[in-house]
């Protein structure tokens, strides 16, 4: 009985060791990559941070990130110590962003921030990262183990998303009385009694211009007869001379011609 128990507890010590080895040579885990915010609104405009760790023995010295399929991009911030890049598609399309001429240590992280707008429809956008190290090539993690974002078609309540402020238009206090509309009746009315208006003033106008102009005709009349009267004093006087000078005229006599 001793001799299995000593048997058995030699067999859990080997196998205590064997797992502590085991566990000592567990290959290295991938970049432990994040993105923030984890979650957004569809078709909502984001700034996205992706989070890069470096965790191989060489500086890190460039970094790039994929944009996921779906993802309109607005521009790439700045990183001081870096230089931001975008590859492009032959149609101009952004595929993803590259800074370069940095160095990130072996066991920092480095933030690199983009702009743009998610989707429209809900999913999920996978963020995968490539890592270029000094003195080697662009490393990209699988995409298996890449950061995701979750576009939500509708906003959660308390979950800090920023919803736009009513319009000023729709905003109305209790107090204030409300707007009445003018018809268009009215408008015509309006438009009616001006014309009258117009219409009765001219009238007017025009029955002070004719009483005017009956007032004054006897007047004019008045001032126009003395000159007639004369003409017709001065035609009568020149027939009465006429006739005068017919009767002095001495008649001519014919005679026969005996002497």
């Amino acid at each position: 009985m001793r001799t299995y128990a000593r048997s058995l507890a030699a067999s859990g010590m080997a196998t205590l060791v064997m797992g502590g080895v085991a566990m000592t040579w567990a290959p290295p885990a991938s970049a432990h990559d994040q993105v923030s915010p984890s979650s957004a609104v569809a078709g909502s405009h984001t700034r996205v941070t992706v989070a890069a760790e470096n965790e191989a023995t060489q500086p890190t010295v460039g970094v790039e990130v994929r944009l996921p399929p779906g993802f309109t991009l607005g521009a790439p911030e700045s990183l001081p110590g870096w230089t931001s890049s975008i590859n492009r598609r032959a149609d101009g399309t952004p595929t993803s962003v590259r800074w370069t001429a940095g160095a990130v240590a072996a066991g920092s992280v480095v933030e690199l921030v983009l702009t743009g707008t998610v989707p429209r429809s809900a999913g999920s956008l996978v963020w995968v990262v490539s890592q270029l190290h000094a003195g080697g090539t662009w490393q990209a993690a699988p995409v298996d183990e890449a950061p995701r974002m979750t576009v939500r078609a509708v906003p959660l309540s308390g979950a800090g998303v920023v919803r736009p402020a009513a319009p000023a238009a729709a905003v109305r206090l209790a107090s204030e009385p409300a707007a009445t509309a003018v018809p268009l009746v009215d408008g015509v009315a309006r438009s009616r009694a001006a014309l009258a208006l117009v219409l009765a003033v001219g009238a007017a106008l025009g029955v002070l211009g004719l009483a005017v102009l009956l007032l004054g005709a006897p007047r004019l009349r008045a001032r126009l007869r003395p000159a007639d009267d004369a003409a017709r004093d001065k035609a009568a006087v020149d027939r009465v001379l006429e006739a005068a000078v017919r009767q002095r005229k001495p008649r001519q006599v014919v005679r026969s011609g005996r002497r």
